[in-house]
């Protein structure tokens, strides 16, 4: 390819050739009688304005600059074309591309001239991952994705120069702090932190960005240690991570530039001696309070268990009490049978022989039904305690209040039978027992419902067998209940 003219040297030798012509032209154009040719050319050259000769003039001078420069930078666009294929800032992946190896500073690569194909002056910019990298040009413009870029001031000889910028990077690892905590003990942090790019720009001026970062977030780790105690530090409860990520998200320089999305680990190290002290002590306590509640539970399950003993030996008291009057019950009235038996014979006997059996029943019955009319007053109470079922259930449940916690209790009678109950109405702290009785109770079980606090009553099943009553299904009631809040709390 030959050697392109120069812009001076163009404009020196077009301004020799107008010399040379006007020096030819010059005699027949002041003459007083020029020839027909150089009479019309002297009137033209008359006929146009001062002003246009300017523009005509500047107009050449643009004309021969564009003629003399576009070849030149052609030329040079086609060797840097030709050279942008052997560097690595613009054909290394842009992992790459930002090593140190390529040139780059870790997290921007070295700086190039993008190639600008239409006049010098404009062109497609590609970014080959877009999401993951960004280009950097002159320091000031931030291109993400794939554009169309003009450069005017290109045409007046102003360089251009980019850098391609690794957005999305891999995490820092292993950022190692070492400092005294709180209560004046030592202890190392390590820590691994992924971030992301947030100024570009910023991050393309510096020389080293990873150094300066790995600082930053050293520091800022390092007022974290001095601001804890070691013991706060080493119990972490999966928060000891938002804590240092909000600490180093504090630095201005930090939260200007990148993104912190989230510390990866937090492993603190310092003196096994102290920290195996402070685990066994966690240890401890947290075994306390284990034992301590086991116990809780032990005791209130004592005291459940010695509720339901003490209840089940009273129904079983008057259970036995119950059996006992009625067996009295019908041994009194067996014997009256057979006293009225002997009575009719003896009437029989006493008519028989001809005698006055009026005045003999009179003697025989004063004798033999005075007794009868003499019953104990425990099997008189006895027998009205039977019949009366609902009085048998009051007072039980009055023996038994203070024992499972009742706070107030209320049985009405059946509506069929007021001598039984039919329906119940037992308070808790904290919760309520309804009952319902049919007819044939206590042959047929109630219907029990619980509700809790301010809840829908819901039903529960409560054991039944022969001789069971209200009490035993008050006490299965209440056991589920607190078995039902314990689990909630």
């Amino acid at each position: 390819m030959g050697k392109s003219i120069s812009f001076g040297r163009a404009t020196v030798r077009t301004a020799f050739v107008l010399l040379l012509v006007y020096a030819l032209a010059a005699p027949q154009l002041s003459s007083e009688s020029p020839g027909p040719v150089f009479a019309m050319l002297r009137s033209w050259l008359e006929a146009i304005p001062t002003a246009t000769w300017l523009l005509i003039g500047a107009l050449a001078i643009l004309v021969l600059w564009v003629a003399t420069t576009l070849p030149k930078m052609r030329a040079e666009d086609a060797d840097s074309t030709h050279q942008a294929e052997n560097v690595p800032a613009v054909a290394l992946p842009i992992g790459d591309a930002v090593t140190p190896s390529s040139g780059g500073s870790g997290l921007a690569s070295a700086a190039f001239a993008p190639r600008l194909p239409w006049l010098g002056i404009g062109g497609w910019l590609h970014i080959k991952e877009p999401g993951k990298e960004c280009l950097v040009i002159d320091a000031r413009h931030v291109v993400q994705d794939t554009r169309v870029y003009l450069s005017p001031m290109r045409l007046l000889g102003r360089p251009l120069t980019a850098r391609r910028v690794l957005l999305s990077p891999a995490p820092l690892n292993d950022v190692s702090a070492k400092e005294l905590t709180s209560d004046r003990l030592p202890l190392t942090l390590l820590v691994s932190v992924k971030y992301e790019v947030a100024d570009p720009v910023y991050v393309a001026s510096l020389q080293a960005p990873l150094s300066e970062l790995t600082n930053l977030i050293t520091g800022k780790v390092a007022e974290y240690i001095r601001s804890d105690t070691l013991e706060n530090i080493v119990r972490d409860d999966g928060s000891l991570r938002q804590r240092l990520r909000q600490q180093i998200e504090m630095s201005p320089t930090i939260s200007g530039t990148y993104n912190i999305i989230e510390v990866l680990k937090a492993l603190p190290t310092g003196d096994e001696r102290i920290i195996e002290i402070i685990r066994q002590t966690r240890e401890a306590l947290q075994s306390s309070a284990l034992i301590e509640q086991e116990g809780r539970n032990r005791a209130l399950a004592a005291n459940y268990d010695l509720a339901i003993e003490k209840a089940e030996a009273e129904l079983t008291d008057e259970f036995e009490q119950r059996q006992h009057i009625r067996e009295m019950a019908m041994v009194h009235l067996q014997r009256r049978f057979d006293v009225q038996t002997e009575l009719v014979r003896t009437i029989a006997a006493v008519a028989a022989a001809g005698g006055d059996a009026t005045s003999a029943i009179r003697e025989i019955q004063a004798l033999v039904l005075q007794p009868a009319q003499e019953l104990p007053a425990a099997l008189s109470v006895g027998v009205i305690a039977a019949e009366n079922l609902i009085s048998v259930e009051r007072r039980s449940l009055d023996r038994i209040q203070a024992i499972l916690g009742i706070t107030q209790f209320d049985i009405q009678p059946h509506l069929d039978d007021p001598a039984k109950p039919g329906s119940a109405r037992v308070e808790f702290d904290g919760f309520t027992v309804l009952i319902e009785c049919a007819h044939d109770y206590p042959e047929q079980s109630p219907t029990v419902r619980l509700r809790l606090g301010q809840g829908d009553a819901a039903l529960v099943a409560v054991p039944w067998r022969e001789g069971s009553n209200l009490v035993d299904a008050i006490t299965a009631a209440a056991m589920q209940a607190h078995a039902s809040m314990d689990d909630h709390t």
